[in-house]
């Protein structure tokens, strides 16, 4: 575990998982971040037989998985101002860049893959765009239910600007969202709990079962600003994402009325492959087609897996399908 500060003054931890056998020397650096609500818990949570952070180490990889700030791996504390006064910008920009440097100072390696779910996978543009020299640094990227715009899903809901003005999002919506949804598995059992986590992520009975369930339930939801919700919503409809909406105080923040627009066809150089599922409700397949038609550059393959939801890249029955892939992606 390695605790690092942001240029904005958050710690935020990083975890290196590694092999048990002194004989096996660290291999090519995978960098893995994790979506909203989440932890880098995501990548070890289903064991040595399923979980991605297992399966590099067993093939020779070194991943290397941050924690975003805020998250309660990374502290709730230490911090002199606002603590929830974060966006997804700061996420993108401040954690991945302290983590990537660190990454590159302690392993001395030249490059490394960046591999994302959800949130974690746009994180990678949003850092890219800001930082455009690191894109020379990441020789491959993964993308897994890519966070993007064109999104409808019923629980996104675009919300007044007075609200922001009166910095009604600056608060842990991620401790809220784990005080509703335990009070509810708890009193309705496991089964009903499953119908519910199948309405927010997607309909797939054979991949999310009440085993997987009862343990993604031990954590989760982790701790999360609303803020980064809120920015995830203002994306619904919209052709590009953009940073944070602060409404009429955009002109003091960005200098326009408008947020800045995030160009991710900007980004031409790094490879990209995508992995999104037909039954995810969370992240529709037609706002990650529309991101891959209309959005990314240098593109080498999307797989679509039409049985899948939201969270089976990670979680699900049939997960070390997944990860057979990625290895074949990062050999090639």
């Amino acid at each position: 575990m390695h605790t690092l500060t942001t240029a904005d003054g958050y710690d935020v931890v990083l975890d290196r998982l590694q092999s048990q056998d002194p004989n096996q020397p660290a291999g090519k650096v995978v960098f893995l971040n994790h979506g909203y609500v989440s932890s880098s818990n995501d990548w070890t949570l289903r064991g040595p037989n399923y979980g991605l952070a297992y399966a590099l180490v067993k093939a020779g990889y070194d991943p290397w998985m941050l924690n975003n700030r805020g998250n309660g791996i990374s502290p709730i504390e230490g911090y002199a101002g606002d603590f929830w006064d974060f966006s997804l910008d700061d996420i993108g920009i401040n954690d991945t860049k302290v983590a990537v440097d660190y990454i590159l100072d302690q392993t001395g390696a030249p490059d490394m893959t960046f591999i994302g779910h959800s949130q974690g996978a746009t994180t990678y543009f949003m850092f890219c765009l800001e930082y455009p020299e690191y894109e020379d640094i990441f020789d491959k990227y993964i993308g897994m239910a890519l966070c993007s715009a064109k999104n409808t899903h019923r629980i996104f809901i675009n919300s007044e600007n007075s609200l922001i003005q009166a910095n009604k999002f600056n608060f842990d919506f991620g401790k809220a969202m784990y005080d509703i949804v335990h009070a509810y598995c708890n009193t309705v059992g496991i089964t009903l709990c499953r119908y519910a986590y199948i309405v927010g992520f997607g309909y797939s009975p054979n991949e999310i079962n009440n085993a997987i369930l009862r343990q993604i339930l031990q954590h989760f939801p982790y701790d999360a600003s609303a803020k980064n919700f809120y920015q995830i919503a203002s994306w619904i409809g919209r052709d590009d994402i953009h940073k944070y909406d602060y409404g009429i105080n955009n002109m003091k923040v960005y200098g326009t009325s408008t947020p800045p627009i995030y160009n991710l066809n900007k980004l031409t150089k790094t490879p990209k492959y995508f992995f999104y599922g037909g039954q995810d409700t969370l992240i529709i397949p037609k706002a990650v087609e529309f991101a891959l038609k209309y959005k990314i550059e240098n593109l080498v393959k999307a797989y679509r897996i039409n049985t899948y939801a939201h969270n089976d890249f990670i979680f699900g029955v049939s997960v070390s399908n997944i990860n057979n892939e990625i290895l074949k992606i990062l050999a090639s």
